[in-house]
């Protein structure tokens, strides 16, 4: 007899989706399916007796329905190179983030925090969890795309550099000053992830990027790090709203009766502390 083991069924499930599983070995086979485990010929009286009984926990376990990354839909990532549509996350997700808060309330160590909280029903299973991690690493590793940080992304941001200098150029400016102008959009530039350059610099030929620019001219360089910022933040805000579902916990609550004795208690205890309890036979605060 030997239980399932742990890497052969997912975990974390709800509890609508756990199903039971039943494992024999027969002539060194494992089996999983209870009846075929149970009706087997090969099995003797007493091994019969074994699957049947609970208190075996070598043949019988409560385990979660297999592969549950299955069971929902997985979190798409958004294509960098058209930012102009971000895929929306699934349904499962998108409950989660707009049901976030930052109340202040008591975590269950007995602390005030300001969140983030999500019902005990909400939290994520430990396959969500998973599944919420993956995507975050995916989405951060995008962001790490910037010339600081990676040479293949500082050629990129080089290169839309140079072709934005070529394709508007200013008649008054000399080689010269155009190679000192190419170095200040690279200093500005240095922490924007390449994509997000790109998408900017796009916005900026389609006149996209509001109507306070003229876009006759090449953007200031701080003004196109600015336009970047923003098309990143389609990237940063989703990672922010997505960590603050994996960090969040549920808010210590209290029942209906417990509040009730609580304001019974405060009733008698106030007037005490107060000095304003008139009966000689006062109770004794509570330490």
């Amino acid at each position: 007899m030997t239980a399932m083991p742990d890497d052969v069924v997912g975990a974390g499930v709800s509890a609508e989706q756990t199903v039971t599983i039943v494992t024999a070995r027969v002539g060194g086979r494992a089996q999983s399916n209870p009846s075929a485990c149970a009706n087997s010929p090969n099995l003797d009286p007493s091994d019969h007796a074994v699957i049947e009984s609970s208190a075996d926990r070598r043949c019988l376990e409560s385990a979660t329905a297999m592969n549950e990354l299955l069971k929902f839909e997985p979190l798409p990532l958004p294509d960098v190179n058209n930012l102009e549509f971000v895929p929306p996350l699934p349904t499962w997700v998108e409950k989660r983030i707009a049901a976030v808060s930052r109340t202040y309330a008591m975590n269950a160590a007995g602390r005030y925090c300001n969140g983030p909280w999500l019902s005990l029903e909400l939290l994520p299973t430990s396959s969500q969890r998973a599944a919420i991690e993956r995507h975050v690493d995916a989405l951060c590793a995008l962001m790490e795309q910037t010339p600081e940080r990676d040479r293949g992304s500082e050629r990129a941001t080089f290169a839309l550099i140079a072709k934005l200098l070529q394709a508007l150029p200013n008649p008054k400016t000399s080689a010269s000053a155009n190679g000192a102008r190419g170095e200040a959009f690279m200093v500005a530039l240095e922490a924007d992830p390449h994509w997000a350059v790109a998408a900017a610099v796009r916005g900026w030929y389609r006149g996209k990027c509001g109507k306070q620019h003229d876009y006759r001219w090449q953007p200031a360089p701080a003004v196109l790090h600015d336009l970047a910022r923003r098309e990143a933040w389609k990237i940063r805000g989703r990672i922010q709203q997505l960590e603050d579902v994996l960090n969040a916990e549920a808010p210590l609550t209290f029942s209906d009766e417990h509040r009730e004795r609580m304001l019974k208690r405060l009733a008698k205890e106030i007037p005490v502390v107060l000095g304003t309890h008139t009966s000689a036979n006062a109770p004794r605060l509570l330490r």
